[in-house]
């Protein structure tokens, strides 16, 4: 970010408030740390994350599949007679917890990511396409992360104990009114 810092400066308007100064994207007048800037955050921060997590969400999502079949050879009978294991079921949430994650994030970061480099290339992209779609792609990234903490708290009992047990001790910490709340094996004041 330290680029687009440095190359975005404000203007007064007549109306006193500050606006940006013209980028002038795509026309190939730009400023050359506008440039650098754009490419940067595009590709380090929107594009090679959505890879990276393509690459290992799918290595992930491998070992956890071949993880099921090595324990469905290996279980006892009451598996093979139909009933799933405690522990099929907690990697079967964790595969769809992943997969649901892995979806969300790439849908919220990789057009973001696209939509700048279009925006260095095509001429008044930035101002016809990715300004008006600018509260959308915000209002997205809040979505994602708001159904993230929901999908971890129903999905994960280790992300609902960590949970519990950070919120317990901040309000310990507080001196707040108490009641208890308690999980398979200890109790906490909330």
């Amino acid at each position: 970010m330290i680029p687009n810092y440095m190359s975005h400066t404000l203007e007064e308007a007549h109306s006193g408030a500050y606006v940006f100064e013209p980028l002038d994207l795509g026309s190939g007048k730009e400023k050359p740390i506008i440039l650098v800037g754009l490419i940067l955050y595009s590709c380090l921060a929107k594009i090679l994350p959505c890879c990276l997590i393509i690459v290992y969400g799918s290595l992930l999502l491998i070992t956890l599949h071949a993880s099921r079949l090595a324990h469905s050879r290996t279980s006892n009978d009451s598996t093979v007679s139909g009933q799933l294991s405690t522990r099929t079921i907690r990697t079967s949430r964790t595969t769809i917890m992943l997969l649901i994650v892995i979806v969300l994030f790439l849908i919220t970061e990789l057009p973001q990511g696209v939509l700048i480099l279009f925006c260095i290339f095509k001429e008044h992209f930035f101002e016809q396409i990715y300004i008006p779609l600018g509260d959308t792609m915000d209002i997205i990234a809040l979505v994602n992360s708001g159904i993230n903490f929901v999908l971890y708290c129903t999905m994960s009992q280790e992300f609902r104990k960590t949970f519990i047990r950070l919120f317990c001790r901040l309000n310990l910490n507080r001196g707040a009114q108490r009641s208890y709340i308690s999980t398979r094996n200890e109790q906490c004041h909330v």
